[in-house]
């Protein structure tokens, strides 16, 4: 859809903040320097990924579409935030395709020899991009090194998953 709500743990309650301003199924979201980044979905189901990505500022409750699109149309996709850019990509019709967005230079890199990694979880780390499972290789894990531009396996899970998240707690 393209309701935006708001949770307060502190009071445990809700509140809905600017509808964004385009209907997103299946989007994925990443918040950098205190502004969520909206990319991906479908506006309907069976129509094609939508590649444009919206800024909100939640300080506003003001929704942008200044940021530049994704090179791609996914839906169901990871995106993630890691090192000062965001990651989007490798949903499940398009296992390889995974971007990095520049907020600073609002642009997008495709990064290259990306592993299959279709509904893969996709976490940053001290610089580092962790992606965890996916359809093909459920219990594969790699990471991804911006600077060099490198993937590298890591030891598989104990199980695999497919369509799972990941978050960053406690350097874990």
């Amino acid at each position: 859809g393209n309701k935006t709500e708001e949770y307060d743990p502190a009071t445990d309650s809700w509140r809905y903040l600017k509808d964004m301003p385009t209907t997103r199924k299946g989007c994925g979201a990443a918040v950098l320097n205190d502004l969520m980044y909206v990319t991906g979905g479908q506006k309907a189901y069976g129509e094609p990924g939508q590649p444009s990505m919206h800024r909100y500022n939640p300080t506003a409750d003001v929704w942008d579409s200044t940021s530049a699109a994704m090179p791609f149309e996914q839906y169901v996709m990871p995106v993630t935030a890691c090192g000062g850019k965001i990651y989007a990509g490798c949903s499940l019709y398009h296992p390889k395709d995974l971007a990095e967005y520049d907020p600073t230079a609002n642009s997008w890199y495709v990064i290259a020899n990306t592993p299959s990694l279709e509904c893969t979880a996709l976490c940053g780390y001290d610089g580092i991009l962790y992606a965890f499972g996916g359809a093909q290789d459920l219990n594969k894990v790699y990471s991804y090194d911006p600077s060099a531009k490198t993937w590298e396996p890591k030891t598989d899970m104990p199980s695999g998953r497919m369509g799972a998240v990941a978050c960053l707690s406690n350097g874990l």
